[in-house]
Parts: C-alpha cells; structure tokens; sequence
C-alpha cells in the first residue's frame, strides 16, 4: 500500500467514525421525536453515505468489521493481511 493510499484510508476511516457518530445520535434522537421528517431525512442520507465509504474501505482493506465478514467468505482470512 502507498502512502497515498494509506493516507486515503485514514481519512476515509475517519469519516466513518464521524458518520457512524452522527448516525447513532440521530438514532438516538429519532427514539424521541419519530416525526422528526428532517431528521429522518439526515438518517437516511447520512446511511448512504456511511455505505458508499464502507464499500471504497472493503475495496481497499477489505473487511473492516465482522458484520461484513459473514455475506463474504473471502473474507474470513483472518490470519492475512489486507
């Protein structure tokens, strides 16, 4: 891997941290003030984004989480490196 591509990475990670942060307040928020359209509306965008970011870091790393490890089976390689 580059330090480009590293570079890139980190950044991409941090985005997903930061997104699935916001997520989980507006989830929060949502348990509250379910007719909340606007916040529902950040969700749902926030959620797409959050996947196409997951997706560009599969791409990349691979799995970075177990959730994805179950739907790919290539992935269960625990012992390689990405």
């Amino acid at each position: 891997m580059t330090k480009l591509s590293e570079v890139k990475s980190v950044k991409l990670l941090e985005m997903l941290q930061a997104i699935d942060y916001a997520l989980v307040e507006l989830n929060l928020y949502l348990d509250v003030i379910p007719g909340d359209s606007n916040a529902l509306q950040q969700f749902n965008t926030l959620n797409e984004q959050r996947e196409e970011i997951r997706s560009q870091l599969h791409a990349q790393l691979g799995a970075i989480s177990s959730y994805n490890i179950l739907s790919d089976p290539d992935n269960r390689k625990w012992s390689l490196a990405p």
